[in-house]
């Protein structure tokens, strides 16, 4: 009996292997007494002389497997496009000018060649500190030659004083020639507690008229030397 049971075992297992196992399925077969074996549908009947047995073509799914190393680290990949160049921000406040940069604003002073003015700018000066500061003009032409107004002499402003400066002073005026000077001023200080006003009026009209105005700071220099 022995013998038989081991054939039988065999011939279960040439008999799985040899069926499609597209899917875990039921299997069902008679054994005869001698040990032979045929296959049968789940309805198929066998004969009295044969024993009907099945099983599964799949059997329980096992537990899950230790979780094997890890593996090597792969080489780099290639380095990737470079992106597009973002938008331009917006243009952020204008700081503060620095200690020692100067400030120039503009003049403009006009005659004509019967001395009748044109065109003039007004300069005021306060000291806001309280201590007198010494300070003088510079004049700038329009394709930047330094001029020092050697005709207005330094001078000083008393604490918390204001000075008023006529550039015009800087010319003398000339009979048969006129005069258009269109160019820029430089007030230098001996301290930065000094704040600049300008105007320029238009004399054509009457009473002159204010075409342009604004504020500068000072500039700490050597007074009468150029910057």
């Amino acid at each position: 009996m022995k013998e038989l049971i081991v054939a039988i075992v065999l011939v279960f297992a040439v008999f799985i292997f040899s069926i499609p196992q597209t899917s875990a399925q039921t299997v069902y077969a008679c054994v005869s007494k001698s040990g032979s074996m045929r296959y049968v549908t789940a309805s198929g009947m066998c004969k009295k002389t044969e024993t009907q047995i099945s099983w599964n073509t799949a059997g329980p799914q096992g537990p899950t497997g230790p979780q094997g190393p890890t593996g090597s680290q792969g080489a780099t990949g290639p380095v990737g496009a470079t992106g597009a160049i973002g938008a331009i921000g917006p243009t952020g406040p204008q700081g503060p000018a620095g200690e020692g940069a100067p400030s120039r604003f503009p003049v403009l002073v006009k005659w004509d060649a019967s001395g009748h003015g044109q065109a003039y700018t007004d300069i005021y000066i306060v000291n806001l500190g309280n201590t007198p500061v010494t300070v003088d003009l510079n004049l700038y032409g329009s394709d930047g030659t330094f001029s020092n107004c050697g005709v207005i002499a330094p001078f000083i402003i008393p604490a918390n004083g204001t000075h008023h400066i006529p550039p015009a002073g800087c010319f003398a005026i000339a009979i048969g020639v006129a005069l258009n000077f269109d160019g820029s001023g430089q007030i230098n200080a001996s301290s930065n507690s000094i704040s600049i006003y300008w105007r320029i009026y238009d004399q054509t009209v009457s009473p002159p008229e204010l075409i342009d105005l604004g504020t500068a700071s000072g500039f700490i220099t050597t007074l009468g030397d150029a910057p």
